[in-house]
């Protein structure tokens, strides 16, 4: 298996560093790499606008003009899918870490094991396609993926999926949809299923969805929202 890795660090020893033990995870790994080295987020975006394809990003936050969130941030314009690894000095960004979906967060000076780890975490990431469900819209079966799926509404006869752009009216009742799409989805509300993958914030009463959307969470649950969803950004955000 080829994995294509880019890293972007301001600093030239550090970027080399990187790329020694990334070449030393491989070895180990018996996994063959293709390393690409970048001094600046600039330099690492045209590359990407040039169709350049990585599959493990590991990307400094703190850089010149733009830094690694900024990065990240246009990166996911471009796609949505690549895994990326914040790699920092400072414990500051969890949270926008998180809003670009980033896959874990490092902190300096690099520990060789936790960055071993994230890296296998990555190439798990990277080689298992994501999961899909089938639902019935009007006797058509639609395919879609899990992490595509924002929420569902249930109502008396029906559920509404909703996807980033889309929306399927579906007949399968809520508790059925609860049990196929598995953990990454909580109840926030007797009526609202939420993805925790898609959450960008938490008020007292909604939960701000990474496309805008609010989605409610009703007073009795909003305990075990809190609690579902700050679990999940802590193990796939933080190391």
């Amino acid at each position: 298996m080829m994995i294509r890795f880019a890293i972007c660090d301001d600093e030239p020893l550090l970027r080399e560093y990187i790329a020694s033990l990334v070449t030393t995870w491989s070895t180990d790994t018996q996994y063959t790499v293709r390393l690409s080295a970048f001094e600046s987020a600039e330099g690492l975006l045209d590359s990407l606008e040039d169709d350049h394809v990585f599959d493990i990003l590991l990307l400094d936050i703190q850089m010149g003009k733009m830094d690694g969130i900024q990065l990240a941030r246009h990166i996911r314009q471009l796609n949505e899918h690549v895994v990326i690894i914040f790699i920092t000095g400072v414990a500051d960004y969890i949270m926008d870490g998180y809003d670009v979906s980033a896959l874990h967060y490092l902190l300096k000076p690099i520990n060789e094991t936790k960055l071993f780890e994230t890296l296998d975490k990555a190439v798990k990431k990277i080689a298992t396609p994501d999961r899909s469900m089938l639902f019935d819209v009007s006797g058509t079966s639609v395919r879609v993926p899990v992490r595509d799926v924002y929420f569902v509404e249930s109502f008396a006869q029906y559920s509404d999926v909703s996807l980033k752009d889309e929306l399927l009216r579906i007949r399968t009742p809520l508790f059925k949809i609860e049990e196929e799409l598995g953990d990454v989805f909580v109840r926030c509300h007797r009526s609202y299923l939420v993805n925790l993958e898609h959450i960008d914030r938490i008020t007292k009463t909604d939960a701000v969805l990474d496309n805008g959307k609010h989605v409610p969470i009703s007073r009795r649950m909003h305990a075990d929202v809190m609690s579902a969803w700050t679990a999940y950004v802590r193990n796939d955000v933080y190391a």
